[in-house]
């Protein structure tokens, strides 16, 4: 997560959406936020940082193939400020299976890092409770104009 990170910096500092500087800054604490991410748990206030490993919407291979569009298209229609159901609606995808992947994406997610020690399994299970409704919350929300790079869901 933290190469992810670093990378995710460096094209934000290419795109010019970041300065060296400001990237710089970033990485000194890049192990420190990862860590805070995964290891989030607070009861009642929702995951904060829910999608761990989900920079954005753009680069989920799954979520492209079910929407039949591919990333640069995807991402055009977020930065119009769409939501992704109503971008699944325009495309002929329902709400359900929209849900229905992201969920089964997450549950693996949550499966992985249990595997790896990331996780506890009641901790996961507890997140296993509430993924369908932060998805549903997730694919109704819009991103103003410049914001939507940033949401990336990741398989």
């Amino acid at each position: 997560l933290t190469k992810q990170e670093e990378e995710h910096l460096a094209a934000a500092v290419k795109e010019g959406k970041l300065t060296q500087e400001q990237a710089d800054k970033l990485k000194e604490t890049i192990s420190e936020r990862v860590q805070h991410i995964v290891e989030d748990t607070h009861p009642g206030k929702g995951f904060g940082k829910f999608f761990v490993k989900f920079p954005g919407f753009g680069s989920n291979e799954e979520l492209l193939a079910l929407l039949k569009l591919d990333e640069e298209k995807l991402q055009s229609e977020l930065k119009a400020g769409k939501s992704l159901a109503e971008i699944a609606k325009a495309q002929g995808v329902s709400t359900d299976e929209l849900v229905s992947l992201l969920t089964k994406q997450e549950e693996e997610h949550l499966a992985a890092a249990v595997k790896e020690g990331k996780l506890t399994q009641e901790q996961a299970d507890k997140r296993k409770e509430e993924i369908e409704n932060v998805v549903k919350k997730l694919i109704e929300r819009t991103f103003p104009a410049g914001h939507a790079e940033k949401t990336v869901v990741e398989p």
